[in-house]
């Protein structure tokens, strides 16, 4: 279940393990059934995900607060789902975080008694009452958890915002503002992250998925045969994501 498709409006629940490590993890006196306490299924199918690779570093977050206008009448520009460190500059509707060091900081902050962040189990077990159970939680980047997360609520048209792949090992907003964040392996990392998304972007087939960049060619080139993929400029972002009147020198 957990590498296929799902969509959370079929998920209930699951039993996990109160025991940490990999030696007792399978002690059926540790299992508990966390129930499912997060329904997102009143939605208009439209989600922005926001990584916190530079290439967001101009962009005006505050503008995925706003609304539109159409046939459906005034409604939000869509949902956000975010990562990490994110929460100190826009708090996104679904925050997503599995960094022990960044966990232990939205603990102690409050941030995650008064908004939704979704974490795995032994950040729940540490923090009780400030994370939810990532539902089918898999070990991988949380920017790939968001987009996952964002097509298992029913989204049918996502754009991912600082979701581009690394240029350097420092290519983070947020790289020697935290103790979490250390130089990465650029080939590594990214071979990793494009693969994984690839995976969600085929394996939903009925979502559009637009990658925002500065300027065209910036996608990986491992993307260009996805066909439900398309690369998209920010000017082209703010007219198809309905982000309000945007003038350009």
């Amino acid at each position: 279940m957990s590498k296929g498709k799902f969509y959370t409006k079929d998920y209930v629940g699951e039993t996990i393990s109160q025991n940490v490590s990999w030696k007792n993890r399978n002690d059926p006196d540790s299992m508990i059934w966390v129930e499912k306490k997060i329904f997102n299924e009143d939605h208009h199918g439209v989600a922005h995900i926001i990584g916190n690779s530079k290439s967001r570093e101009n962009f005006n977050l505050n503008l995925l607060k706003g609304q539109t206008g159409g046939e459906l009448g005034v409604r939000s520009v869509g949902q956000t789902y975010g990562c990490n460190l994110l929460y100190k500059q826009f708090s996104p509707d679904f925050l997503i975080c599995t960094n022990k060091l960044i966990c232990n900081e939205i603990a102690e902050s409050g941030y995650g008694k008064e908004n939704i962040v979704f974490s795995n189990v032994k950040n729940i077990l540490q923090h009780g009452g400030n994370f939810h159970l990532y539902p089918h939680y898999v070990n991988q980047n949380t920017g790939t958890l968001a987009l996952k997360l964002a097509c298992a609520d029913g989204h049918k048209k996502i754009f991912l915002i600082g979701m581009t792949t690394y240029s350097s090992p420092e290519d983070n907003i947020f790289y020697d503002k935290h103790d979490a964040y250390k130089k990465v392996n650029v080939e590594g990392a990214n071979g990793k992250f494009v693969q994984d998304c690839a995976r969600i972007f085929l394996l939903y087939d009925d979502v559009e998925f637009f990658y925002v960049c500065e300027y065209q060619g910036l996608m990986p080139e491992a993307y260009n045969w996805i066909p439900n993929l398309k690369e998209i400029t920010v000017p082209q972002y703010y007219n198809l994501a309905s982000l309000g009147a945007i003038h350009y020198a």
